[in-house]
């Protein structure tokens, strides 16, 4: 009878033993930690840092009565394309620096004679090329969140201009039995022009989309044509930036 109840015993034992054998601990599904905040970037439209490119499009006022004689209107203007940083200061107060490639032209009004007016024409346009930079102070409007917002940029922003041509455009016509019309188009490379080219800006932002301001403290050059050129600009900007 002992022998009975010790064998039981063991089978029992063995019994328990292996049904608990195939039993495992609970897996982990689901780990709380906290985030390290170190791990939070610093770059964005909002934050530290910000990089982003640039287009823009202006077109060139005169100041002052002498400069209209000078250049036909509206068909003066400026075209930009380049890349700007944002160092964020503290909120929301920021220095923002820009560099990029502008070109500029300008046509030059001619003075016209009554007696050649039917058979002569004469168009003049000044093209300037170069690089630039500027630096701005930038106050944004208190939106919250990563993105751009509304904000007001004051700074100064001065150009290099590198290649500067004049082309000449005639064109005239015949008043005899055989007609015919002759077209020629003459470049010429511009001297005395000024290495740097200095202005005073004002940006208005609504996000990615800019109206901008300038007007020009330096001349272009000595020439009588580069000197009354068109020294105020207006016009739009507009950043192709994702978020």
């Amino acid at each position: 009878m002992e022998r009975y109840k010790v064998t039981r015993a063991i089978l029992f034992s063995l019994f328990i033993l292996s049904a608990f054998g195939n039993i495992q601990a609970q897996e982990l599904i689901f780990e709380r930690k906290p985030a390290d905040l170190n791990d939070h970037p610093n770059l964005g439209p909002n934050r530290r840092h910000f990089f982003q490119p640039f287009f823009s499009s202006t077109l060139c006022f005169p100041t002052s009565g002498n400069s209209t004689i000078l250049t036909r209107q509206p068909f003066n203007g400026q075209i930009s394309i380049g890349f700007r940083y944002k160092l964020k200061i503290i909120n929301p107060i920021a220095i923002v620096s820009e560099c990029g490639f502008d070109k500029s032209l300008f046509s030059i009004k001619q003075i016209e004679d009554s007696a050649l007016n039917d058979t002569f024409r004469k168009s003049q346009y000044i093209k300037l090329t170069g690089f630039f930079g500027g630096i701005f102070l930038r106050v944004r409007f208190g939106q919250g969140g990563d993105y751009l917002g509304n904000y007001l940029d004051l700074g100064m922003t001065a150009s290099a201009p590198f290649i500067n041509q004049v082309t000449t455009r005639v064109v005239q016509y015949s008043n005899g039995q055989v007609p015919f019309r002759i077209d020629k188009t003459t470049q010429s490379v511009l001297q005395n022009v000024n290495p740097l080219v200095y202005k005073a800006a004002i940006r208005l932002g609504f996000d990615r989309i800019s109206l901008i301001a300038a007007f020009r403290l330096t001349r272009y050059g000595d020439g009588s044509d580069l000197s009354g050129l068109p020294d105020f600009e207006i016009g739009i900007e507009i950043s192709p930036v994702r978020y």
